[in-house]
């Protein structure tokens, strides 16, 4: 057959052929567009070619951009000898078929000596669709892909699609945007230069974002790009690539030899480059729209060119390898891979980089936070390889924030520091959004006594042995903060089970293990996988919640024991309504409690409380977070005397669901007119009140002031602002 792949390799025509390949055979007879010719097998590749007559239905206005596609066109269905395990490939008959102005085609068929194009039928992996859809469903992708040619529904507008490409000699890792910056800046609208690289692997390469000199290391080897900004190309490509002269088609083609030039005369170090056998070619060809998995207009199209370096052999008639090119690792790409495009993502302040903080860390940086600034004054050690995100025992030794850059420098460019000082020494830390992973109160409490931190900030924590990590959100300029939002969450205990378990949890001793060097430095029993869980809850919280005005409480969790009891659980915290410190003491107040008591000053008779809250000494600060009314007050008014209905029975079961972390601090009652001052009948109360706390709260709240006393010490002194 004349024009026809019939021409170029011997098929001999088959008249038994294995019981393996009878259902497709069945299906192409069973399809309403297919009528089998003839089955042969061809010294092209080991396998069964099905020649096909397929009807196409053309519309009546002809077919889409005049492609030359007849109604009646022949193909040929190759199935490997791996059947059915892989899809089988459609090859055009005709050698003429417009392949060059066609989208969705293969170079080349996997696994095979076939180098043709050929239709690329289903995005995805084409074998795992056929194992699962089977011979009746290909058939019919077959004809709806004809069909899309002639109709012009192939393209979806989405980007130019590139061939793709099987049987190549190996990939080339490049950062796009690193040649895009090449080609805006370059001074001519065609250009070359010759960047470096390192051959990773038998069929790997790297190109570094450099410009090739002399006298770099000696693994890093030159290779050659070059591009035309002016010229677009839309047609696609329509043939391998065989010779150097198969390069043609591709205005940028031009630039290879001058490139070849000045690695000869500029860059020429004998004893490195007379051994390079092949020299990496990298073309940027502009397209007429962006390339799909690219983020320009270009498609970087790479081969080895077989050249020796001070030869006098033309370059046209030398032999080319293709090379695909893979997008590397930038922050652009982790974006997209992890659909966190349209997150805005400010830096990452890490306190602490062990087990939770480095694999949170990783987790972040995978997701596009690609400035982090990591703090942690302690070193990996053995142990910490059962947990920690680094598993290697090179890291051992080195300090873990260190390492966590490294690990993140690894995958990409980034902004990234390590800090490897003490946390309570930080003079200065970066704007941007805190996380605290290091499970200690003396940095909970540092980090609300220092100024230094601006932004809310994410505390995160594991408990009950593994089987609850809470995560506290601050809300917005860090009210409520974490110290606030643990007591907000406190009182939660008295209705739901899970928080007064974690309150009243008692670590069994024998969890206790102390390792290190000449420290007793105490940690829980715990694997990976459980670590991992509650991390991986840490960025989504990040991601959702960074906006708030109220806080945000998480409660992951995993029990390890029993999988149907995993969940999670999100509360929202509200700000709290900071008062007049009084003595140094700083006061803050749930803003709804707050607006509540204040309406009781403005009824006809005075009312009074106990307030319900924590008193921590360490950062002088009370936060009252509730408050119980006994119903037998003697409301007057101008006086109420509180009463005492209720009172040991709430506090009692507050001691039992809250561990007594949770307490009675103080009182208030209100003034129905006049100011917030305390009448000789309150100054009398503040003398008599015996306390044995560091400090008990007396509020009075008037129409128009509140104002605060604090009494402490054995004589039962007050003091107010």
């Amino acid at each position: 057959m004349q024009n026809t792949i019939f021409e170029c390799y011997e098929f001999h025509e088959l008249k038994e052929y294995p019981e393996k390949y009878m259902p497709l055979i069945e299906s192409i007879n069973e399809n309403y567009s297919m009528d089998i010719i003839k089955i042969y097998e061809s010294n092209l590749s080991e396998g069964l070619f099905i020649h096909i007559k397929l009807k196409i239905s053309i519309p009546t206005n002809g077919v889409y951009r005049e492609l030359d596609v007849n109604p009646n066109e022949e193909i040929l269905m190759y199935a490997r000898t791996d059947y059915p395990f892989s899809a089988p490939a459609i090859l055009f008959v005709r050698n003429d078929f417009p392949v060059d102005r066609i989208p969705h085609l293969n170079n080349g068929v996997p696994d095979s000596n076939i180098q043709m194009m050929n239709p690329c039928l289903y995005r995805g992996d084409i074998n795992e669709w056929f194992y699962e859809n089977g011979p009746m469903a290909f058939c019919d992708r077959v004809n709806d892909w004809f069909s899309d040619l002639v109709n012009g529904e192939l393209i979806n507008d989405d980007g130019f699609e590139t061939v793709r490409y099987e049987n190549i000699s190996g990939f080339v890792e490049i950062d796009f945007d690193y040649l895009l910056n090449i080609i805006s800046t370059y001074k001519q609208d065609c250009g070359d230069c010759v960047i470096g690289m390192k051959k990773k692997g038998e069929q790997c390469f790297e190109v570094l974002n450099l410009q090739y000199d002399k006298g770099l290391d000696k693994n890093i080897l030159p290779c050659i790009f070059v591009f035309d900004r002016k010229n677009v190309i839309s047609d696609y490509i329509s043939q391998p690539f065989y010779k150097e002269k198969d390069l043609k088609n591709f205005p940028c083609e031009s630039r290879i030899q001058h490139g070849i030039r000045k690695m000869e005369n500029k860059f020429y170090e004998r004893k490195k480059l007379d051994e390079l056998k092949d020299i990496l070619i990298i073309m940027a060809v502009k397209r007429p729209m962006q390339v799909i998995g690219g983020f320009s207009e270009y498609e970087f199209i790479a081969v080895l060119l077989s050249y020796k370096l001070k030869s006098s052999a033309d370059i046209k008639n030398c032999l080319v390898q293709k090379v695909v090119t893979i997008q590397s690792l930038n922050k652009q790409m982790t974006e997209r891979l992890s659909g966190t495009e349209n997150i805005s993502k400010r830096p990452i302040n890490i306190l602490g980089c062990g087990a939770l903080g480095s694999k949170i860390s990783m987790n972040l940086a995978r997701m596009g936070y690609t400035e982090q600034h990591l703090y942690d004054k302690d070193i990996i050690l053995p142990h910490n390889l059962v947990r920690h995100y680094v598993s290697k025992r090179a890291a051992i030794g080195f300090p873990k924030a260190r390492i966590m850059k490294i690990e993140m420098d690894c995958m990409f460019t980034n902004n990234s520091s390590s800090h490897f000082e003490n946390i309570f020494d930080i003079e200065i830390l970066p704007d941007g959004l805190t996380v605290d992973c290091t499970a200690s109160k003396r940095s909970l409490f540092w980090s609300l006594s220092r100024e230094i931190i601006k932004s809310p900030m994410l505390r995160t924590e594991i408990y009950l042995g593994g089987k609850m990590g809470l995560s506290l959100f601050e809300g917005k300029n860090r009210n409520p903060d974490i110290y606030d939002m643990q007591v907000s969450l406190y009182l939660k205990a008295l209705k739901e089970d899970i928080i007064s378990k974690w309150l009243t949890y008692k670590q069994p001793e024998d969890m206790r293990y102390h390792i290190g060097f000449g420290c007793n430095s105490d940690t829980m029993v715990l694997d990976d996988a459980t670590i991992s869980n509650h991390a991986s809850v840490v960025p989504h919280l990040i991601n959702k919640y960074k906006v708030e005005e109220n806080g945000i409480a998480c409660i992951n969790i995993f029990d390890f024991d029993n999988l149907s009891n995993n969940r999670l659980y999100i509360y929202e915290i509200e700000p709290m309504v900071f008062l007049s410190s009084v003595d140094g003491w700083h006061i803050h107040i749930k803003r709804s409690l707050y607006q509540k008591i204040k309406e009781y000053s403005k009824e006809g008779t005075e009312n009074a409380g106990i307030w319900i809250g924590c008193i921590e000494k360490r950062i002088k600060r009370i936060t009252v977070i509730d408050t119980f009314i006994p119903k037998d007050n003697k409301r007057d008014t101008n006086s109420v005397v509180i009463g005492k209905e209720g009172v040991k029975e709430y506090i009692r079961s507050l001691n039992e669901r809250t561990n007594g972390l949770l307490r009675y601090i103080g009182e208030w009652h209100t003034h129905t007119s006049g100011n917030a001052s305390p009448s000789q009948r309150d100054i009398k109360s503040f003398e008599e009140t015996k306390v044995s706390t560091d400090g008990f709260l007396m509020t009075i709240i008037s129409p128009t002031n509140t104002q605060n006393y604090i009494i402490k010490g054995k004589n039962n002194e007050y003091k107010r602002l």
